[in-house]
């Protein structure tokens, strides 16, 4: 450098302003990265769980119903209370409450089972009259 030629820099506090925004700069470009890290981290723990499955162990080692049985089970126990809810459906025939409830939506459609509401306001079932189903 000679005498005549002028520095890079004129003052410290020029050169404090430029590393000061240099790591501004790098700062910004690691955020992307800190943003990734954090994804790959929230990845990592999600495959570390256990693999989710759908109902209890017992649902799933239950055979499959025969054709029809689901339905017959249903009506049987409709006819031997008169009224009868999802619930107690659920627990007097060891069906599913998912297939109790598509089986007896089903049943209400077709006309062999009328809701009824019980005086706590649950829903239940019973037998369709022939009047009413007619």
């Amino acid at each position: 450098m000679t005498p005549d030629s002028d520095p890079p820099y004129e003052s410290l506090a020029q050169v404090r302003d430029s590393v000061a925004a240099r790591l501004s700069e790098i700062e910004r470009e690691l955020q992307t990265y800190d943003d990734l890290v954090r994804e790959r981290d929230m990845l990592r723990e999600i495959l570390a769980l256990p693999p989710m499955r759908s109902g209890t162990d017992a649902e799933q080692k239950r055979p499959r119903a025969r054709r029809g049985e689901n339905i017959q089970r249903i009506l049987r126990l409709v006819e031997e209370r008169d009224v009868v809810t999802a619930e107690e459906i659920t627990e007097a025939t060891g069906i599913s409450k998912g297939v109790v409830y598509n089986t007896v939506r089903s049943l209400v459609e077709r006309g062999q089972l009328e809701k009824a509401t019980l005086d706590s306001g649950v829903n239940a079932y019973r037998a369709a009259t022939p009047a009413r189903a007619a």
